[in-house]
């Protein structure tokens, strides 16, 4: 009988991951674009499965939705589990090209985040970035966007 969460463990530990490290992140993608007066804004606690962001509890902020997931069954009764995660990230900005700024300086910390922690802490054995998208819209007078990075992790378990 299986007594482990892996999936659980894995979207809830990267949100508990992102929470920790992304701060810091932001602050050296900040410092290394060189432009002192575009400042992202912090974001709060992430929210697990959370996919309204036309109301959203608070700009900016970020999500960690499952997307998908794979059970991969190896010899000797290992298994490989795939956990496929979207890390959305909501910002509102006076106009659309801060908001454009804003939105790159959090694609560039996510993937430096991911790319330079494949096991996001202890929370799988490997990770990667495997896809990412902007987008960008009026919200009443202000502009609002989203970048959402996918992340897969895997994780070696036994049965």
């Amino acid at each position: 009988m299986i007594n482990q969460a892996p999936i659980n463990d894995m979207v809830l530990g990267l949100a508990a991951f992102l929470k920790a490290q992304l701060p810091s992140y932001i602050t050296a993608v900040q410092t290394a674009a060189g432009d002192g007066k575009v400042i992202p804004p912090p974001a709060g606690d992430p929210l697990v499965g959370y996919r309204d962001y036309s109301n959203a509890p608070a700009y900016p902020f970020v999500c960690v939705v499952l997307a998908s997931g794979l059970v991969d069954p190896q010899a000797g009764g290992a298994q490989w589990v795939d956990a496929t995660v979207d890390i959305g990230v909501a910002l509102v900005a006076s106009e659309p090209t801060l908001l454009e700024k804003l939105l790159l300086r959090y694609l560039d910390a996510l993937i430096n985040l991911v790319g330079e922690n494949e096991g996001i802490g202890g929370v799988c054995d490997m990770s990667q970035v495997t896809g990412f998208d902007c987008g960008h819209g009026a919200l009443g007078e202000k502009s609002a966007g989203t970048v959402v990075v996918t992340v897969t992790m895997r994780k070696e378990i036994q049965t």
